[in-house]
């Protein structure tokens, strides 16, 4: 693996989800959904999010999958990993994104992360200290 592929999938680890937060969130989130996505091109795919994820020592199983978008999720539930296909195919989709926020304000409760076509949102109510967030930052 290459290098600059190999920090990128980790930084993609340290990125963690909540398999709570859906895309239907971003309709009540207080208006804030993201139009745009803060990529333009789908370099990495479902096998490549859980590699990173196993390197953080966060194994991932299948929530849902559609042609454009598929989610996954740890086992208690403290996160969800998205990962998008081309941009095209999930804005036709219908995608809205919650707000790219980091420090689980997002809903009052979540905390957004991008890396590349993958997202990470973490519910920071099942987090019992700022460990995660920090793993995220």
């Amino acid at each position: 693996m290459r290098p600059a592929r190999h920090r990128l999938l980790i930084a993609v680890g340290a990125t963690v989800a909540v398999a709570a937060a859906t895309v239907s969130l971003a309709a009540r989130s207080g208006g804030a959904a993201e139009k745009a996505l803060p990529y333009s091109k789908a370099r990495y795919d479902v096998a490549d999010a859980r590699l990173a994820f196993r390197a953080e020592h966060v194994a991932l199983s299948p929530r849902s999958r559609s042609s454009a978008i598929a989610t996954l999720g740890n086992r208690r539930d403290i996160l969800e990993v998205d990962v998008f296909g081309e941009p095209g195919a999930v804005q036709r989709a219908g995608f809205a994104d919650l707000a790219h926020v980091s420090d689980c304000k997002v809903a009052g409760h979540l905390a957004v992360h991008w890396r590349g076509n993958v997202r990470a949102v973490l519910n920071c109510d099942l987090v019992a200290n700022d460990s995660w967030v920090a793993r995220i930052d």
